[in-house]
């Protein structure tokens, strides 16, 4: 059923749409919510960026390769499971995290319904272009998730991942103005 839905996409509207889903909707809410725009991570603004282009990739080989989806991963239950593992995995990583104030509400936004539907998509897409794509595609797919990872690994390393202590270790104006 989603492989359907993704076959019919447009291989450059939908990945931008979600980009947009992703990384956009996070700078409003926190304009909204805490009154500055900000997102720090790297892995958020450039890595989902990258994510968005290999699905883009997993669309056209769906497209044009004509291809089935892994027998794993054919059932609707089988997809939804993946979908609902990966967001219950992402739902206790972000209530372990420090997020209890409501200023962070962007934060569990990210974890809880952005990072598992990439999750979901890396896993359906890249399977299929795993199989079925050409070298280069599955090259340049990796490629892209290779970005991902290491920006996240940049972003960890560089203690990103909780933005409003980096900014007030690194920027205290904008600190200020979260206050």
């Amino acid at each position: 059923m989603i492989y359907h839905l993704l076959a019919k996409s447009n291989a450059f509207a939908l990945p931008m749409a979600l980009y947009f889903f992703a990384v956009p909707v996070i700078w409003y809410g926190r304009k909204k919510l805490e009154g500055v725009a900000y997102n720090v991570s790297f892995a958020s603004n450039i890595g989902d960026l990258a994510l968005c282009a290999m699905f883009g990739i997993g669309i056209l080989v769906l497209q044009h390769q004509n291809v089935l989806p892994p027998m794993w991963l054919r059932g609707t239950p089988v997809q939804l499971g993946v979908l609902v593992i990966v967001a219950a995995v992402m739902g206790v990583a972000t209530y372990l995290e420090d997020l209890k104030s409501p200023k962070q509400w962007m934060d569990i936004y990210h974890n809880v319904v952005v990072v598992p539907v990439f999750l979901y998509l890396v896993i359906l897409l890249g399977s299929v272009i795993w199989v079925d794509g050409t070298k280069t595609q599955v090259l340049a797919a990796v490629a892209c998730c290779a970005v991902w990872v290491i920006l996240l690994a940049v972003d960890i390393l560089d203690g990103r991942l909780n933005q409003r202590k980096w900014i007030e270790e690194h920027n205290p104006a904008l600190h200020y103005s979260l206050k």
